[in-house]
């Protein structure tokens, strides 16, 4: 059998109860720790922190575990998001370009009138 160091070990059982905490759903706490090789471990109780090791013991975050059905809804949840995102920048863009479609052609029509108007009130005519 080989030789395995103490990490690989750590990062093996870390992976098989992170696996095994998938399917359950349920929220995991992971507690961090440096040895003093400057090896980081991770273990789900403080009780599992050898006592020289305990006063730098990182408090843990719930980290929410999901199974599979629960991450293919929020993926799918996200998607549906974006899309709805995505619609709504793209329908806010077609207004505001309709809105400068309309701007322009109410100030080609003002120019419009206002060249009429001064035809007929004589300004611009050479005389």
């Amino acid at each position: 059998m080989r030789n395995l160091n103490l990490s690989t070990v750590v990062i093996a059982l870390f992976i098989a109860v992170a696996s095994s905490l998938c399917s359950s759903g349920v929220e995991a706490q992971q507690f961090r720790y440096m040895d003093s090789s400057g090896n980081i471990h991770f273990v789900d109780s403080v009780n599992q922190v050898p006592g020289r090791y305990r006063e730098q013991v990182i408090t843990p975050t719930p980290v929410p575990v999901l199974d599979r059905k629960q991450l293919a809804e929020k993926r799918r949840q996200d998607q549906i998001e974006k899309r709805e995102k995505v619609k709504e920048e793209r329908q806010k863009k077609m207004e505001e370009r309709d809105k400068k479609r309309e701007e322009e052609k109410l100030r080609k029509e003002e120019s419009k009138r206002n060249r009429r108007k001064g035809i007929e009130s004589g300004f611009g005519r050479i005389m």
